[in-house]
């Protein structure tokens, strides 16, 4: 529950960084949850070795099976999430009713004033980069896809050694 509570606005900042580059419609979530499981599901959690949750849900394969269906819903669920806020928020304007609807973001100061600072600081980059037409149109291109899409199977193959020796470590568990 602690690590859902830390991890989940990182992961869905991830999935804000890197969904131009998933495929489209549902098969992102899905796609974006197996990533999250290969890249980051042995190093931080959920299945990261040594992790006592193991010795509770039971078995190594009822451990991995569980898990990673957790982190694969994940991504779904941080995929559609993102995809229903993005038709219902209007975009971030002058204008008092938009402010109004990015004021709960204030919340993210709650850990701490240096967070919520760096938080906004990127948002208003964000912001002010999406008005630059040149910036809009490279970024959609065809080129920076193919790029971004690259980078993230380069990534998955360099974490699969490390992703395939956990699974061994966790399902060798009694």
């Amino acid at each position: 529950m602690f690590t859902g509570l830390f991890l989940g606005l990182p992961s869905a900042a991830g999935y804000l960084l890197v969904r131009r580059w998933l495929p489209a419609g549902r098969a992102a979530g899905l796609a974006y949850g197996a990533l999250l499981l290969v890249v980051a599901g042995t190093r931080l959690e959920p299945l990261r070795r040594g992790n006592q949750d193991f010795d509770l849900v039971g078995p190594g394969w009822v451990s991995v099976v569980a898990f990673t269906a957790l982190v694969v819903f994940h991504g779904a669920l941080v995929a559609a999430l993102a995809g229903r806020l993005s038709r219902a928020v209007p975009l971030l304007t002058a204008q008092p009713r938009a402010i109004a609807v990015y004021a709960p973001l204030f919340l993210l100061a709650l850990p701490g004033p240096a967070v919520a600072l760096v938080l906004m600081g990127v948002g208003v980059a964000v912001v002010l980069v999406s008005r630059i037409p040149a910036m809009v149109a490279a970024w959609h291109s065809r080129a920076v896809v193919a790029v971004g899409r690259v980078a993230l199977a380069v990534a998955a193959l360099v974490a699969v050694p490390g992703f395939a020796s956990a699974l061994v470590d966790i399902l060798g568990r009694p």
